[in-house]
């Protein structure tokens, strides 16, 4: 019986790492630019991006984009931004950088808070 239990915790978790991103929009094409998101649940600002900002682009560019959501509350998802800052971001090179979500990952580049991403993410991801 505890095998049983064990096995259904470990294809639980499984599912939880493969599914740590979730899709805003739903259809993607081979040349959708990515967006990751990285939020917590309880930030004004990161509602403001997820639930105003974000579905505006989604409604001016369509499948140009893919939106994917990281609850960063969520281990497996706030692991995915440290493993970004530490490749992208210098600051977090030189130690130790924890910046307040809301967090946007696109073209090799992070921006956080609301006035970076809502100024700096069109102009990143070169949309007509």
């Amino acid at each position: 019986m505890k095998k049983i239990y064990l096995s259904v915790f470990i294809i639980g978790f499984m599912l939880n790492v493969a599914f740590a991103g979730e899709a805003l929009n739903l259809t993607k094409s081979p040349n959708s630019k990515v967006i990751m998101l990285f939020y917590s649940p309880g930030c004004n600002d990161c509602k403001e991006i997820r639930n105003k900002f974000l579905p505006e682009l989604i409604e001016k560019y369509g499948n140009k984009i893919w939106i994917e959501e990281y609850d960063i509350d969520n281990p497996e998802s706030f692991a995915v931004l440290l493993d970004l800052q530490n490749k992208y971001d210098k600051r977090a090179k030189k130690g130790f950088f924890n910046p307040s979500p809301p967090a946007v990952f696109a073209e090799h580049k992070l921006l956080y808070g609301v006035k970076d991403i809502k100024n700096k993410l069109p102009k990143l991801l070169r949309l007509k």
